[in-house]
């Protein structure tokens, strides 16, 4: 049975694994190419051991004196007494999971690992994500000294959704989840708070068994108080510590309580946050009290973040987790000026009256046109035009407190505010987004070739950039990616030609002719991985076509 069994794995199993983690972490989303690989472990017949997925070389590390070393962690579990645990598939999982950290063939990703048994004989998955790729990501320190991440708990759920589906398939189903894309965020998200509160409270019990504070905070930012979104702040302590507590509670109110919970965070101020358990509210503190802890941002009707200290470590948005987005920098802001207006943009101007527009709680739009002093004439009916002014911080944040775009010039010089902007409706835009986002789509789209950049700030703090702008590449780039992803150009690594053709249908499939298209769509290998299926991706980040995407 070894032979039919590994052709199962390896041509079903693994490869509809592969696709389902694909998936999964576009919508983290991690610009990363996932590993998925499997471990045979035979407990009976003739079969023989084998690991399935991972990098060339890797076998002989993983395989070498598995049986001796998974005895020898058995036993060693068993004299330090789990009852009830299944101690072989468990020490099985922790040999594994050391050789693949020290394996040269494997030691350049960032490993999760977790056991089953099916067929009577133990199954080791695990997945893992490039090191490289993690730098982006932020962490926090673990309850044993490491670091953790959104991300490892998402390998880990993918690990779960694995082994559950070993369990209930036959030879023939090949990989068959139970849970969707949007279950297995959700999973990780409340695991990976559970680990923080774990942190807190300096314990793993309270990691394992605490109150679910993921599902807590959900229902509580689903709420409106007298018609208002939710703004405020929760900082997390152990249980009995009101050392910080400017006020406190004489009878703390329930986290569980979503209603009392929520009207309670109204008292939140700038300078002042609830202090919590992972079980109740227990009075305010000062917002600078505690800066090593974790937190919660509720920053609108169902949309929060998880926080150590200053760092955003997750973000929740209708329920689902994922990594925060990041804030609209100067150097990101510049780049996509300079590729639009040309170096003599007036940088210094602008990005002062973006700054303060981004601090606006009810959002707004700032539009760079290079015909401004024209379109403020043009949309006189639809705007306040002004006398041609610079703005300063007061005046910025009177004319965005206004309904309607800004109008600025490359210079930084503004012509109008109170703008509605006109435009056509195009299959640039999205359902998902408002319509503050539509219509700066609508309106650069319409004003083509004029050179036009609209700033869309939104409610949540969401900053978005109209055109999106793609990476830019070089012809000979482009060329070289093509022929990667296409098997034209010979790789030493599989997986070096998997990342050319995930890079090329995201970034510049638009650029491709219809055979690239298709040879580099079929040796993915995944029908489905860039698909919009059942992700419900409505930040899908889609690029507008411009003049510089390839440089010659």
């Amino acid at each position: 049975m070894g032979e039919f069994l590994k052709q199962r794995l390896s041509g079903d199993f693994l490869p509809q694994a592969n696709e389902f983690a694909a998936r999964v972490l576009r919508r983290v989303p991690l610009d990363a190419v996932i590993g998925v690989g499997l471990v045979y472990l035979a407990e009976h017949g003739d079969d023989e051991d084998f690991a399935l997925g991972f990098p060339v070389g890797a076998d002989g590390a993983l395989l070498h004196g598995i049986r001796a070393a998974v005895n020898e962690a058995t036993a060693s579990r068993e004299q330090k007494g789990f009852p009830g645990l299944p101690q072989r598939a468990w020490a099985a999982a922790e040999v594994i999971d050391q050789r693949l950290r020290s394996a040269e063939a494997t030691a350049s990703h960032d490993w999760r690992v977790l056991a089953t048994r099916w067929l009577g004989s133990n199954f080791v998955v695990a997945f893992g994500v490039p090191r490289a790729a993690l730098a982006v990501v932020p962490t926090t320190p673990a309850l044993d000294d490491g670091e953790d991440s959104f991300v490892r708990h998402v390998l880990l759920q993918l690990a779960v959704a694995a082994c559950d589906s070993l369990g209930a398939t036959d030879l023939s189903g090949g990989f068959q989840p139970r849970k969707d894309v949007a279950d297995v965020l959700r999973d990780a998200g409340e695991s990976f708070v559970r680990a923080a509160m774990g942190a807190v409270h300096g314990n793993h019990i309270q990691q394992l068994f605490g109150g679910n504070v993921f599902e807590r905070i959900n229902r509580i930012a689903a709420l409106q108080y007298e018609g208002g979104d939710l703004r405020g702040k929760i900082v997390f302590t152990r249980k009995g510590a009101t050392t910080h507590a400017v006020l406190s509670f004489a009878k703390p109110v329930r986290l569980s309580d979503a209603v009392w919970a929520r009207k309670t965070l109204e008292a939140c101020t700038d300078s002042l946050v609830v202090l919590s358990t992972d079980d109740e509210l227990l009075g305010l503190a000062l917002s600078d009290a505690a800066i090593a802890s974790y937190g919660v941002r509720l920053r609108g009707r169902q949309v929060w973040t998880l926080r150590y200290g200053a760092t955003d470590l997750l973000e929740v948005r209708l329920g689902v987790p994922g990594l925060p987005r990041p804030a609209l920098t100067r150097e990101r802001f510049a780049a996509t000026l300079n590729r639009v207006f040309g170096p003599e943009c007036a940088v210094e101007e602008l990005w002062p009256v973006v700054e303060v527009a981004m601090t606006q709680k009810h959002g707004t739009m700032i539009v760079v046109s290079a015909a401004a002093s024209v379109e403020g004439e043009r949309l006189a009916a639809q705007a306040t035009p002004i006398t041609p002014i610079r703005l300063d911080a007061d005046l910025t944040r009177a004319v965005t407190a206004i309904d309607g775009a800004v109008l600025l010039d490359s210079a930084g010089t503004c012509h109008a505010f109170g703008v509605i902007l006109d435009g056509v409706a195009s299959g640039a835009g999205t359902p998902a987004r408002g319509a503050r986002f539509n219509s700066a789509v609508r309106y650069v789209s319409a004003r083509k070739p004029e050179k036009v950049v609209a700033v869309v700030i939104s409610e949540d703090g969401h900053v978005d950039l109209v055109p999106r702008l793609r990476p830019q590449i070089t012809r000979a780039e482009l060329d070289q990616l093509i022929g990667t992803a296409t098997g034209q150009a010979s790789v030493p690594h599989a997986e070096e030609a998997l990342a050319a053709r995930v890079r090329l249908l995201r970034d510049y499939s638009d650029y491709l002719s219809r055979d690239a298209w298709e040879i580099a769509r079929v040796g993915l290998g995944v029908s489905r991985v860039l698909s919009r299926d059942d992700d419900d991706d409505r930040y899908e980040q889609r690029y507008d076509q411009h003049e510089s995407d390839i440089l010659e």
